[in-house]
């Protein structure tokens, strides 16, 4: 297969890429050079700005494309417009901040919000969704019996820098005391990159038009903790805290305190990704391996998320 990759060197586009080259696929990368121009040296590479610069893919025609960094419609529609006849699907990946509804489980047919046609000031959560809706607008528009829609949940593993995961694992293996948000009950809801990657490549390569929740199966917070505790050792004691405590001391829902939804049990239904053929790895290689990662960075590395070990202590001690 051909296959244009519209930004493939960060991190899921970049596991994106690994999965295509490893079933022998023809692969162009399409993306500005700001990150990764050491990776892929076999793929044919073509720098520029998906908005402005996409006419430099002239000349090419692909068997299908994977949009993975598409979030404004202008810029969607520049790519998708251009690549009409120059591609036999198009398969964007958008994310579940669509749904309205985050406390049930919802499927494909869920509410969405009203789309957005431009990003506001400031920016908030509900506004990349509906961003978000607009572009799988444009490319449904564009494509209307050739196009897939990719609906991921919080995506983990490998090269993930927004520790929104990766916090966990560190922070279980250093011991101690370790504050745990909610209940252990509490459910959350993520997916290994690589078995993402995996089956969008599989996707494209098979045309399968329609829109999908690409999302794992809901798994309780005290099963997550207690399954990396398991892993990567660190002998702590889960103090768990619950949503009131955690408010009246104003923490911050999912950055301060990864994975933390106040009132919410994450949970959408997966299941018509399931039937087309999406897998997942085991807990444990996807804890093991995103450990080993972050173990790379450098240790002044700016960690995006997670609580500061100060404020950890001063919450434990009140």
């Amino acid at each position: 297969m051909r296959l244009l990759v519209i930004g493939g060197t960060a991190f899921v586009g970049r596991h994106i890429v690994e999965a295509a080259l490893k079933r022998k696929h023809e692969v162009t990368l399409f993306h500005r050079g700001q990150t990764g121009l050491d990776l892929f040296p076999d793929c044919e590479r073509v720098l520029g700005d998906r908005t402005t610069q996409i006419g430099r893919l002239k000349n090419r025609v692909f068997d299908a494309a994977i949009d993975v960094n598409g979030r404004l419609p202008g810029e969607v529609r520049a790519s998708a417009e251009f690549l009409k006849h120059k591609v036999g699907s198009y398969l964007f990946i958008s994310t579940v901040s669509v749904y309205k509804n985050w406390g049930g489980r919802e499927d494909e047919d869920g509410e969405v919000f009203s789309p957005l046609q431009e990003p506001p000031e400031p920016m908030t959560g509900g506004a990349y969704g509906a961003l978000k809706v607009a572009c799988e607008k444009v490319v449904d528009e564009i494509y209307p019996i050739g196009s897939t829609i990719v609906r991921p949940g919080l995506i983990v593993g490998p090269y993930d820098t927004t520790d929104r995961f990766t916090y966990w694992p560190s922070r279980v293996a250093r011991g101690g005391d370790i504050l745990a948000p909610g209940g252990p009950q509490r459910l959350t809801q993520f997916i290994d990159v690589r078995d993402l990657a995996e089956w969008v490549v599989r996707m494209a390569g098979e045309m399968d038009a329609g829109c999908y929740n690409a999302v794992g199966k809901p798994l309780a917070m005290g099963k997550l903790l207690e399954t990396m505790q398991g892993v990567v050792g660190g002998n702590g004691n889960l103090v768990w805290k619950d949503d009131a405590f955690l408010l009246r001391h104003e923490v911050e829902p999912y950055t301060e305190l990864p994975l933390w939804i106040p009132g919410i049990d994450t949970r959408f239904a997966g299941g018509l990704a399931r039937e087309r053929g999406l897998t997942f790895r085991p807990l444990e290689e996807t804890i093991r391996d995103t450990w080993e990662w972050d173990k790379t960075r450098p240790p002044e590395t700016l960690r995006v998320n997670g609580m500061d070990p100060e404020r950890e202590r001063e919450l434990l001690a009140a």
